[in-house]
């Protein structure tokens, strides 16, 4: 698979994810994306990047999106 597509694919999975926990806590949201894309990661055969963010770092939080 090349980068294109793996990244396509990453996008894909977090567009799904946005709309499944819209309105939803950013914890599951973020832990399902974080397994989703461990997987992806794992079937291209590649190591998952060792986190940068010290102890007081925190995900970023998915902007919430109004209804109506």
């Amino acid at each position: 698979m090349k980068a294109e597509e793996m990244m396509d694919e990453l996008h894909q999975i977090r567009e799904e994810l946005m709309a499944k926990y819209r309105g939803k806590s950013n914890e599951e949201f973020l832990r399902d994306l974080h397994a989703r894309t461990a997987k992806v990661i794992e079937e291209l055969g590649l190591k998952p990047a060792e986190p940068r963010g010290g102890a007081s770092w925190s995900p970023p939080s998915v902007p919430e999106v109004k209804k109506g």
